[in-house]
């Protein structure tokens, strides 16, 4: 998998390896990380970063949907990256003065045909 800073090894696998109708997450990481899509930054588990051919796609996703939202009057709100509770004990670990300053999310619910859903 390609990571910040690394270096390709010359035992790395050209080809895909899985087959997209038997195990398609395999087969989609493969494709995006090969096509050298995003990057993969080691420091901080989950953390990608995407190159500019799959930023132009997500702007071109985003942009529909934007316009979507506005048709329909929906208010937007932002929410801040999530970080796990142990991330965030590792960095007061090795940033001086760190001070954790967060509401922590414990519940959260999605409302479909109907019905409220809490997670």
């Amino acid at each position: 998998m390609p990571i910040v800073g690394g270096k390709k090894a010359d035992t790395d696998i050209i080809g895909i390896t899985s087959k997209k109708a038997e195990n398609f997450p395999d087969w989609y990481q493969q494709v995006v990380l090969k096509a050298e899509m995003i990057e993969y930054y080691n420091e901080i588990s989950g953390f990608f970063i995407l190159r500019p051919a799959s930023m132009y796609i997500w702007n071109v996703i985003r942009k529909w949907f934007q316009e979507r939202i506005e048709a329909m009057d929906v208010e937007e709100a932002s929410f801040p990256m999530f970080l796990s509770s142990k991330s965030l004990e590792k960095e007061k670990d090795h940033v001086e003065g760190f001070a954790p300053e967060l509401a922590w999310v414990t519940k959260a619910f999605v409302v479909l045909r109907g019905y409220i859903h809490i997670y």
